[in-house]
């Protein structure tokens, strides 16, 4: 057998598995309180506020969660922020949210010819948007991850908890 047959076999029964093993069911605690989508959007800002850490609000049909705020990334060219996880841990009725840096999609790792980053910070607000499908959270921990370096150690993780009222 060839190599080329051998990976597309060994890739088809890698994928096949990844589908045969998901769960279609909530988790016992999650009636009605489970994840149904979630995004996250560079918008335009004029803060450059890293301090502050991640702002929560609830939007206003009460079925989406809005995490919004600024975090350094690294050189433009090669860095973006990045949903890392929205999670929802029934037992605690809580969702953690956490933004990062990653590489974006102008990497150089992702061009024929490669290239370099510079060594310029940038800084990109987000809105990250979690939706549900029946209630909200009682709880909502969010977490910015700035690039280190690019910022003060004490701004390197920004933590947010906000309680539903």
């Amino acid at each position: 057998m060839d190599r080329r047959a051998l990976l597309a076999v060994v890739a088809g029964l890698v994928g096949g598995a990844g589908c045969l093993g998901r769960s279609t069911q909530s988790s016992a605690g999650a009636v009605g309180t489970h994840i149904t989508d979630r995004d996250l959007t560079l918008v335009d800002s004029n803060s450059m506020d890293l301090a502050a850490g991640p702002a929560v609000a609830i939007e206003g049909d009460a079925s989406q969660i809005i995490v919004t705020g600024t975090i350094a990334v690294g050189s433009e060219k090669c860095k973006t922020a990045k949903l890392e996880s929205a999670a929802y841990d029934a037992d605690t009725d809580t969702l953690s949210v956490e933004v990062t840096h990653a590489k974006s999609g102008r990497h150089p790792d992702n061009s024929l010819f490669g290239g370099g980053c510079d060594d310029a910070m940038s800084i990109e607000s987000y809105r990250a948007v979690i939706s549900f499908a029946d209630g909200l959270p009682e709880t909502v921990d969010a977490t910015e991850h700035n690039l280190p370096g690019g910022v003060p150690s004490e701004h390197e993780t920004q933590y947010t908890t906000a309680e539903r009222t």
